[in-house]
């Protein structure tokens, strides 16, 4: 009896430490693999604070960064974050001198504190949708991995979605996918799990038939965790996984501050950041844990034949001594030629989606960018004004607009031909750009024969000044214009329009601002700069 009571003690204490381990947050010391303080001290060079900024840092508490299940992006292992994730949040954290903690806690418990408690300042990893935008502001992406379908390898093959209307689904609860998949794919059966690692475990097992998750994730876990039965078998339609590290709605400006580091890191530094966790291959392969269970059902069994039929026979020992060596070879050479697959399409697939990376890449630039005179076009100027407006609204900066059009072009166009024209837009876009000299600036055709330029964290007199370089450096061009009203050469009329943007005002605002200004000039007199009188 008292046996009896000592057990259900021991069961009822594990069961609460285990209880209390999935519930409540625990600290992480951290583990980086880059040289973070050489990196930090590199991009420090390049960051310029204003005092306000600096106010801002002085300012901060201790932050508290919470870190998920979700390898190699963030995830805790031996009591230390560690990932992707944690790299750039370590690197933020050395360049701007925080204080910083890491902690772990359940997904779906870390929403419910971000919306209530505010004691987690930023989550290492977090996909944009429309629950979370309401409580974080979201940093730059730092990583972009495809949802994929991952099957077991002795599975009927899958080409895409179409085909898991009668599948098992396993899928994380919760995370971002999740929702994607109840809202556009409702015919699906999905079966929900806490972490990535228990959603591959079942389909490995066979509980689940089907797993779509990050292919990176993917990746790293079937490496990780031996699961040498699972494959990727085709992509999906779902937009990719884009991570970003999300800051609470109560730190805006230390939102802005993490924004201004990935603005700076060169592309080779977010290469130094990712070379670790994602230089990674799937192999097929027997994992340590596996083995142990298969040896421990092995030896039950052997001693339970000991006691039952006692000793055996030599000649029968060796009987089956020779008969496991068979069957151990046979085993190896179906688990060679298994590895080589996977590892074959591993490398298909990497190819494939590496090509599909640069295509995406070049149409993406083609998309910004102006046939004609090659700066940016008006949709790169429509994309940036909103990010530049958004940014001035959190910092209350000021930003600027000048608004460019060619006097008299029409008539330039139509007496000296189309070809001629598209030389001098070529001209004045090239005059422009060479004005502007900041790579935080934007100058885009937008439309015909208009430009604009738009200026960050400037105000009116600095604008203006730049306007009327702009006027004076296309005169000095003297590009001959002998149907022109007001000169034998090229001229341009500007407006410009200055404000500090306020959540309440849209973008629209700014830009209608300069266009009157810019006819203004025009019904002046042309070869002008017109301002407005004070900044709004």
């Amino acid at each position: 009896m008292k046996d009896k009571y000592i057990t259900s003690f021991l069961l009822v204490f594990i069961f609460t430490l285990f209880a209390a381990e999935q519930t409540f947050p625990q600290k992480l010391r951290y583990q980086t693999h880059a040289d973070i303080t050489q990196l930090a001290a590199d991009i420090r060079e390049r960051i310029h604070l204003t005092d306000a900024e600096s106010d801002t840092l002085k300012s901060l508490p201790v932050i508290q960064a919470r870190v998920g299940e979700y390898p190699p992006l963030h995830f805790s292992e031996g009591g230390l974050a560690k990932g992707l994730g944690v790299e750039y949040i370590t690197l933020i954290a050395e360049i701007y001198e925080l204080n910083l903690e890491f902690m772990t806690m359940p997904y779906l418990d870390s929403l419910e504190s971000m919306k209530t408690k505010n004691d987690i300042d930023i989550q290492a990893g977090w996909h944009i949708n429309e629950e979370r935008k309401e409580i974080v502001i979201f940093s730059q992406p730092y990583v972009k991995s495809p949802y994929v379908i991952f099957k077991r390898i002795d599975s009927p093959k899958i080409l895409g979605m179409d085909d898991l209307t009668d599948k098992k689904v396993v899928i994380e609860k919760g995370y971002a996918l999740h929702s994607n998949l109840e809202k556009n794919f409702p015919n699906l059966t999905l079966h929900t799990v806490k972490t990535s690692t228990q959603a591959l475990e079942s389909l490995s097992s066979g509980e689940s038939d089907i797993y779509i998750g990050s292919l990176m994730v993917g990746y790293y876990l079937i490496k990780n965790l031996g699961l040498s039965n699972i494959e990727v078998t085709a992509p999906t339609q779902i937009p990719p996984n884009v991570l970003h590290i999300a800051t609470r709605r109560g730190l805006p400006k230390l939102a802005a501050l993490i924004d201004k580091v990935m603005s700076a890191m060169t592309d080779d530094e977010h290469r130094v950041l990712k070379n670790h966790w994602l230089n990674t291959e799937v192999k097929g392969m027997i994992s340590t844990r596996d083995v142990l269970r298969y040896s421990s059902v092995v030896i039950a069994i052997i001693s339970t034949m000991l006691v039952v039929t006692g000793i055996f026979t030599i000649r029968r020992l060796r009987r089956e001594v020779t008969t496991r060596k068979l069957a151990e070879q046979s085993l190896r050479k179906a688990h060679d030629s298994l590895e080589e697959e996977v590892d074959n399409r591993t490398r298909e697939l990497s190819v494939a989606y590496e090509e599909l990376k640069i295509s995406n890449a070049k149409l993406e630039d083609l998309s910004v960018h102006d046939s004609t005179t090659g700066i940016s076009n008006r949709r790169k100027f429509d994309q940036t004004i909103i990010i530049e407006w958004n940014y001035s609204t959190r910092m209350q900066s000021n930003l600027s607009l000048i608004m460019v059009d060619i006097d008299f072009f029409k008539q330039y166009n139509d007496n000296y031909g189309h070809p001629k024209g598209d030389e001098c837009l070529r001209k004045i876009a090239t005059i422009l750009d060479s004005a502007v000299t900041r790579k935080t600036d934007l100058v885009a055709r937008y439309g015909g024969e208009e430009f604009v330029i738009l200026l960050h964290d400037t105000n009116l007199e600095e604008a203006t000044k730049i306007a009327e370089r702009c006027r004076r450096l296309v005169s000095e061009s003297n590009i001959t214009h002998n149907y022109s009203k007001i000169a034998d050469h090229v001229t341009v009329s500007l407006g410009v329009s200055s404000i500090t943007p306020t959540p309440q005002v849209e973008p629209a605002v700014l830009v209608k601002t300069a266009d009157t200004l810019l006819y203004q000039a025009k019904e002046n007199g042309r070869n002008r700069v017109e301002v407005c009188e004070e900044e709004g």
